[in-house]
């Protein structure tokens, strides 16, 4: 009778465990997207499509302002804000950190730029959940930006 080689046996165990079932360079992308989307939405003055990158029961919270639940009333704070700021104002987000605390559950850092008006930056934390294919905000914290 022979003897398998410790070093056989593993390597055969280790083949045979199963692979990740996604891609982390694909949900850091996909992730990246979600959280774009929501400038670019806002910037079109879309405010369907910028509640749409929330899950359905998703939250937000800006500075001085309460907390909205789910995507009818997110998109009518999006519209009610974005409806007063200049026309021209436009937002720029740039991901500072970005980590996964689960294949299904990410947290993003967040910087924004403000093109005309107050403020003129701030800072945020999304985190985000997969929903099937997609990644969704689940919640969406803002704050002032950090004093330079």
């Amino acid at each position: 009778m022979r003897v398998v080689s410790p070093f056989i046996a593993l390597m055969v165990l280790a083949s045979a465990s199963p692979l990740p079932a996604q891609d982390p360079s694909a949900d850091e992308q996909a992730v990246r997207r979600a959280i774009e989307a929501t400038g670019v939405a806002l910037n079109a003055r879309d405010y369907a499509a910028a509640a749409a990158v929330f899950a359905e029961n998703g939250d937000l919270i800006l500075p001085r302002s309460r907390r909205v639940v789910g995507r009818t009333a997110i998109r009518a704070f999006w519209e009610e804000r974005w409806s007063q700021a200049p026309v021209e104002r436009r937002i720029t987000l740039t991901v500072q950190s970005l980590r996964f605390l689960t294949p299904d559950v990410a947290v993003a850092d967040c910087t924004a730029e403000f093109t005309v008006g107050e403020p003129t930056r701030d800072r945020a934390t999304y985190v985000l959940v997969r929903r099937g294919e997609f990644w969704q905000v689940a919640a969406l914290r803002v704050f002032e930006a950090e004093a330079q």
